[in-house]
């Protein structure tokens, strides 16, 4: 449950609240110097603040005119609520709406995998920087969105997609499929990816709607099986048969904006988008119209003796 609200911040006005953040996590948890906290371009920089159900500063994150994101911090105490990922889609929302083609950060290494689902990539060696490693990462940003939809014809081009859009979810995911197509969903990338995000903590989710999960029970489905070990994190159901006409097909959806669809279960034709939240709250409502309809799936049950 979202516990918190964010805005946009002034460096003029709300220097106290930026300083509540970043001084407590940069000088004194990771003991970054202090005259290197604060720079020249902080006055010059467009700000973003996290605030607690009491006002309180909890996270912040810069865009810098250099065009880079920065300084990203979240308090101790608010960690695993998706405040981190709240400021940054903000942050890249600001970037796109200032004309910007591309973004940049200088990332503590042991957080890459936490911008990469925002589409950044690592480039160059390491670094160090204040005394911790570093590497320079960059994004490319969307401008018409639309134009950036993939297009899917072939098992590869979907099962590549699912693990992008698995890969990016931060703590919710929600799958529908005939069948758990194998070609699609039965492979180490996707199931890791569903693994972490069922794993990452309060607030996380995994749902998969089926219509016949037998198949992919026989051929020992590696997406079955961890549904199977970690039973309270991901739930499974079955649509309801009479009710197939609302089934909205084969779909991915994450929590980033990411999503993917096939409209016939028995092509691989559909087309998708790893940032494009409009089209992904749409796909969600019909998902959870299907989901609310559907049963828990019993026959994944492990029998323990």
């Amino acid at each position: 449950m979202k516990t918190f609200t964010l805005r946009d911040a002034s460096y003029e006005t709300d220097l106290e609240l930026l300083r509540a953040v970043r001084e407590p996590v940069f000088v004194v948890e990771q003991q970054c110097p202090l005259d290197e906290e604060w720079d020249e371009l902080d006055p010059v920089s467009r700000h973003v603040l996290a605030l607690d159900a009491e006002g309180l500063p909890i996270g912040t994150g810069r865009l810098t005119p250099e065009r880079k994101i920065g300084r990203m911090a979240v308090l101790q105490r608010a960690r695993g609520l998706g405040v981190g990922a709240a400021i940054m889609d903000r942050l890249i929302q600001i970037a796109r709406d200032l004309g910007y083609t591309s973004i940049s950060m200088h990332a503590q290494t042991h957080a890459i995998p936490f911008y990469a689902r925002f589409g950044f990539h690592s480039e160059g060696p390491e670094f160090d920087e204040a005394g911790i490693p570093h590497r320079v990462m960059r994004a490319r940003l969307d401008g018409d969105s639309a134009q950036h939809r993939v297009i899917l014809t072939r098992a590869a081009d979907c099962a590549r997609l699912a693990s992008e859009i698995a890969e990016r979810a931060q703590h919710q995911l929600w799958i529908a499929s005939a069948d758990l197509e194998s070609s699609v969903y039965d492979n180490d990338s996707f199931v890791d990816a569903v693994k972490r995000v069922a794993l990452s903590g309060r607030g996380a989710q995994v749902r998969v709607l089926v219509h016949d999960i037998s198949m992919a029970l026989q051929s020992g489905h590696r997406l079955v099986a961890l549904a199977q070990r970690l039973p309270s994190l991901i739930e499974v159901r079955r649509a309801r048969e009479h009710e197939s006409g609302d089934f909205p097909g084969s779909l991915l959806l994450n929590d980033s904006g990411g999503w993917m669809r096939r409209p016939d279960r028995l092509s691989y034709d559909g087309e998708g988008h790893l940032q494009e939240r409009p089209r992904q709250r749409e796909l969600l409502r019909s998902f959870e119209r299907a989901w609310e309809r559907g049963e828990p799936e019993t026959s994944i049950r492990v029998l323990k003796i």
